[in-house]
């Protein structure tokens, strides 16, 4: 099963890069460049509004991972605690 937990801010990512594609091909700022732009702003925006909440897939998905006492596993527990450990020292400067 390959389930995406970030398909919905992948969506959001792909449609403000549409809009910056959009901007980049108007760098005059002329009026028809800007009611084209906010047609697609309309647009972008309904389509996001169509975009459910929360996914179902992923609700279950989540719920079966809670109930699941050996979620998450031990390689995973390491890891994570690597990152809190970088993170803890300054190190980690993608925040």
């Amino acid at each position: 099963m390959n389930i995406d937990p970030l398909k919905r801010q992948t969506q959001v990512s792909s449609l403000q890069q549409v809009v910056s594609k959009r901007e980049d091909q108007n760098p005059s700022g002329d009026e028809e460049g800007m009611r084209l732009d906010v047609k697609t702003h309309e647009n972008l925006m309904g389509q996001l509004n169509e975009m459910p909440e929360s996914r179902p897939d992923v609700v279950a998905l989540g719920r079966k991972l809670a109930e699941d006492p050996n979620y998450p596993s031990d390689d995973v527990l390491e890891k994570l605690s690597e990152v809190l450990i970088d993170v803890g020292d300054g190190s980690f400067t993608s925040m």
